[in-house]
C-alpha cells in the first residue's frame, strides 16, 4: 500500500505541484513530504500494538491462526 503512495507522489504528485510545472519550489515540495511523512512514522508504533498475533487486531492482519478460527 506504501509503495502505491510513494509511486503516486514520486510520480503524479510531485511533478505537478513542484518544478518545474507547478508553482511550488523544491523547498515547500520537502516541507509537503515532511508534513505527509512525520504523522504515518509517528502512528507506528500504536499500530504495532493493533496487528500484533496477541491483540484483537489481529483481524486487520490475516494470519494464519485467524483463518483457522474461522473454520472452526
Amino acid at each position: 500500500m506504501m509503495c502505491i503512495c510513494q509511486l503516486f507522489y514520486q510520480f503524479y504528485l510531485y511533478p505537478r505541484l513542484g518544478p518545474p510545472l507547478g508553482k511550488f519550489n523544491h523547498l515547500q515540495m520537502f516541507r509537503l513530504g515532511c508534513f505527509l511523512y512525520i504523522p504515518a512514522y509517528l502512528c507506528l508504533p500504536l499500530l504495532r500494538h493493533v496487528a500484533s498475533p496477541d491483540s484483537d487486531g489481529g483481524v486487520l492482519v490475516m494470519t494464519r491462526e485467524f483463518s483457522f478460527q474461522l473454520d472452526g
